[in-house]
């Protein structure tokens, strides 16, 4: 049942956003919102009931990666509730990485865009300034559901990668 509402979710939300091929969005291929990658990631073994959403913040600035990594550790210790969502640095890539999980039974279409917007602007603010994460991280974990937030008005640019 949950697979079920994790491709109905991916399909309903790629007819939403106009993106092609929901096959490979749904094996963890890369799309784009508003420059800024991101990963969808499902998997029964872990938790039939959740996807995973990787946001791709970019790379600490040369020189700075210790500071930068001490208020990734401390914007953690903040923003975890027992859920998340946490700061991680990708084995593969060394970029910065905001992971999360949405409830399957709980998210839409509709939602799932405005939360890529929402993250994309925060993931956009820490690359202009890594050390902006107090403010970034306080509203990644207070807003998380569509409103009439200004936010929710911002121009969503979004792609398959």
């Amino acid at each position: 049942m949950s697979r079920h509402r994790y491709i109905n979710l991916i399909e309903n939300f790629c007819e939403l956003s106009q993106l092609g091929n929901p096959a490979a969005i749904m094996q963890g291929g890369p799309i784009e919102v508003n420059d800024i990658k991101f990963s969808l990631i499902y998997s029964e073994k872990i938790d039939p009931d959740l996807m995973f959403i990787y946001c791709d913040f970019g790379a600490p600035p040369l020189g700075r990666d210790s500071d930068v990594y001490r208020v990734l550790l401390k914007q953690n210790l903040f923003s975890y509730r027992g859920s998340g969502p946490v700061f991680a640095i990708s084995p593969d890539t060394e970029r910065v990485l905001l992971a999360q999980y949405e409830r399957l039974d709980e998210i839409t279409p509709d939602a799932l865009l405005h939360r890529l917007s929402q993250l994309s602007i925060q993931a956009q603010s820490w690359r202009e300034d890594p050390f902006i994460l107090e403010d970034v991280v306080h509203q990644t974990t207070t807003q998380n559901r569509p409103s009439t937030h200004p936010l929710a008005l911002h121009r969503t640019n979004l792609r398959f990668t």
